[in-house]
């Protein structure tokens, strides 16, 4: 093989555990074991958080192109976990609503999968709520309490770090590094270090906490970090092959599950996770005055710039103009958000979906969306000469480098070398992985067609006439009026879910 030849049999990834990249091999031949940490069900997941999601959703369609069986784990927390303050997200959000933590976490659960269908997310084999799972996370525990890593301070159980040699490595922080970060969280006279954390609370903040349970270490509920370690080794076995999440999970969240699961894993048995996995934030200027080299906060609920997927859609856009917005930079890098730049990525979806439909229009074909693991054998047979097929894959199989992917694809569609047969192809193959809706409808360049309103009965009639009046304003690109009715339909109870047919109104739960 010529140097230069890429080699599809190898995938490269980034991994945080040794800060490098390194050929990806699962520990079992031909099955991959994946966890993912997922959300926190007490509000809609914000843009932010679907960067996690989607990059997730492209290495599982890569490792699965590759031949790879999968078993993909989501855990969706609906326990709840602390504020920055100290104060529990789900219990304040019950509160803030008059529902039950259990209906709060129903709602916002359905939410988070609704954006993940509009987004071309595809669903995890495993989901698991942490609230099914609170007798394996305290077997877990009991198990950490008998080896030793344990102690009990002020009602609540602890792990002890200092027993630990290498905790934080997967951070990479150095001591002063650290020392900051735990000035940031605070401290508490009840730990022996300040890098320790609760694996169950029995004196929590709330003395009318809505979900305990009984445990050998009195009522009460257990520590966040306890519930991702319980439920990855409950359908992933002793050890995993990758675990993906945001970065700003490396310092604390996943240090700790590092410092729970290779606790009970002999010497030779570790690592824990074979591949660390983490995408970087999605950020905003704080001012506009900001210049580039300060990138701003990172899009989320606690900053105030928790923008929800539906914010977008009542500007126009489509979840797939955020999805294709989000593979046109790497995901190790942050993405600066503003609404000019999303301008970009729905005009540029547009023109490739537009070149998408002449071409399918031409060769007369139906797109084949699920043969991406046939492609990859002809591509690694030689086969398929297609250079811009070639580039494609040669892309993400090099640390998922989705820009480099959708570059590929765009070449094609302007090589005149190519024939309309072998253009298609090549955008048949990158849609299979990057699912941006390029052969969603016929689009041959013409205005788009009018979206009919349909609305399930019974709604009164005054929020019919809102909902009409709310499609003209984005129709004529009135955003701001668009906004105002979505937010006046939403003091009345209902919610806009923008479909395939058309926006129809849903009664909210919460």
């Amino acid at each position: 093989m010529c140097p230069t030849e890429p080699d599809f049999t190898i995938l490269q990834l980034y991994n945080s555990d040794g800060q490098q990249l390194e050929a990806f091999r699962p520990r079992r031949k031909d099955t991959v074991q994946m966890y993912c940490c997922g959300p926190t069900v007490y509000g809609y997941a914000h843009i932010g958080n679907l960067r996690a999601y989607t990059v997730q959703d492209i290495l599982r369609r890569c490792l699965l192109a590759l031949g790879y069986r999968l078993n993909h784990v989501l855990n969706i927390t609906d326990v709840g976990h602390l504020t920055d303050d100290g104060n529990d997200k789900m219990l304040l959000s019950a509160s803030a609503k008059g529902k039950s933590v259990r209906d709060i976490a129903d709602y916002y659960t359905d939410a988070f999968f609704r954006d993940c269908a509009a987004s071309h997310i595809a669903k995890p084999e495993i989901i698991c709520r942490a609230t099914d799972h609170i007798a394996d996370m305290q077997e877990l525990i009991a198990r950490l309490e008998a080896s030793g890593y344990t102690y009990y301070s002020n009602g609540n159980l602890y792990f002890d770090t200092g027993k630990l040699g290498d905790y934080g490595r997967l951070a990479g922080l150095s001591q002063i590094q650290e020392e900051e970060v735990l000035s940031r969280t605070g401290t508490d006279s009840a730990k022996k270090n300040q890098r320790d954390f609760v694996l169950w609370f029995s004196n929590g903040k709330f003395a009318d906490q809505a979900m305990q349970w009984d445990s050998p270490w009195g009522r009460g509920y257990p520590g966040w970090h306890i519930e991702c370690s319980a439920m990855a080794g409950r359908f992933l076995g002793a050890q995993i092959d990758i675990h993906c999440g945001g970065v700003d999970h490396k310092t604390v969240h996943h240090s700790n599950e590092i410092a729970q699961s290779e606790s009970i894993l002999a010497p030779d048995k570790k690592p824990w996770v074979k591949f660390w996995l983490h995408n970087e934030f999605v950020v905003m200027k704080e001012h506009s005055d900001v210049t580039d080299g300060n990138v701003g906060h990172k899009i989320s609920k606690s900053s105030g710039a928790a923008i929800t997927l539906s914010d977008l859609q009542d500007k126009g856009f489509s979840p797939l103009d955020y999805r294709y917005f989000l593979l046109g930079s790497h995901y190790r890098s942050q993405i600066q958000f503003h609404f000019q730049a999303m301008e970009g990525a729905r005009k540029s979806r547009k023109r490739l979906q537009q070149k998408a439909g002449e071409l399918q229009a031409l060769c007369g074909k139906t797109p084949q969306l699920g043969n991406s693991t046939e492609h990859v054998a002809k591509l690694r047979s030689g086969e398929q000469k297609n250079p811009h097929m070639r580039g494609f894959l040669a892309a993400l199989l090099q640390d998922l480098n989705t820009a480099r992917g959708l570059a590929s694809l765009w070449n094609a569609v302007k090589d005149n070398g190519l024939s309309p047969q072998e253009k298609f192809e090549a955008l048949e193959f990158g849609e299979s992985f990057l699912q941006i809706g390029l052969f969603e409808g016929a689009h041959t360049g013409a205005e788009e067609a009018e979206i009919p309103v349909s609305v399930p009965t019974p709604v009164p009639q005054e929020y019919l006439v809102l909902l009409a009046r709310r499609d003209e304003a984005r129709k004529s690109k009135d955003y701001t009026r668009a906004d105002q009715l979505r937010n006046e339909l939403s003091q009345a109870g209902y919610q806009i879910i923008d479909t395939a047919e058309g926006p129809i109104l849903e009664k909210q739960n919460v």
